[in-house]
């Protein structure tokens, strides 16, 4: 963890909500390590969840931290997956924003890459600038700084890798493997083969109507799944039905905004 900051304002922006959590770093022990101290939802469209979002921590008595650190859920973004090409990473951003001028027919997108699981695809995300300018436009208004933009997928991805490292070994040598990543609005999917990251599914519904959870994850499932949960709820309500389903359900410690 970076020693150069000592609180940070983290937003998990979504189309009709914005999260917002204020952290700071503390000793625990000889460690340095983030702590959750306030949080606070906004709802509504655009520039308002967002401003609801941060009168809602200042009525807590907040002082606000400047740095801020953007999450975007997958409900408001595309993906793509694009293959690699020896020699041309520095074409990537060019060739991802025509990728999705040409399917959205504009150019008026705000894009990211990352590399998939197996090495062998870039993940692509954009979203349309006019509603991330609205969201950006109220942290500027109020004189705060976005440090880092990033696809909660991205996140995700980085993080389960991160924290699992043995997994991420048998994802890029074996195949048949399937991430489910709940969401409040849905369920992001992440097929996997021998050659990585086979394709990137989101379906909307509402995780707590289970049957239709598990009729849209049932065809998906492989040798090996993996259902992560962002929430303790989740966990609690999708944990014996998951075991049923063969899947291995893990904890609110991935997937989460943190």
């Amino acid at each position: 963890m970076s020693l150069l900051w000592k609180s940070e304002l983290r937003l998990h922006l979504a189309p009709h909500h914005c999260d917002a959590a204020v952290w700071v770093r503390a000793r625990q022990g000889w460690r340095w390590q983030a702590q959750l101290t306030y949080q606070a939802r906004g709802q509504g469209s655009g520039r308002v969840a967002v401003e609801a979002a941060l009168e809602a921590l200042s009525l807590q008595g907040v002082e606000i931290p400047k740095r801020v650190r953007v999450v975007l859920g997958d409900d408001c973004l595309y993906f793509e997956l694009m293959p690699v090409q020896l020699g041309a990473w520095a074409e990537v951003p060019k060739q991802a924003l025509a990728h999705f001028a040409k399917a959205l027919g504009h150019e008026a997108l705000y894009v990211r890459h990352a590399m998939a699981p197996g090495g062998r695809a870039w993940l692509l995300a954009a979203i349309e600038s006019t509603l991330l300018d609205a969201w950006l436009a109220v942290l500027f208004e109020r004189g705060l700084r976005p440090v880092a933009i990033q696809p909660e997928l991205m996140v995700d991805l980085a993080r389960v890798q991160r924290l699992m490292p043995a997994t991420r070994r048998r994802m890029v040598a074996g195949g048949g493997r399937v991430w489910a990543f709940v969401r409040e609005h849905g369920v992001m999917v992440v097929p996997m083969s021998a050659a990585g990251l086979d394709d990137v599914i989101w379906h909307r519904l509402d995780w707590r109507q289970t049957e239709t959870l598990w009729q849209r994850l049932q065809p998906l499932a492989g040798p090996q799944a993996f259902l992560i949960a962002a929430t303790p709820a989740q966990h609690q309500l999708l944990a014996p039905q998951a075991r049923e389903q063969g899947w291995l359900i893990l904890g609110s410690g991935v997937g989460a905004v943190a």
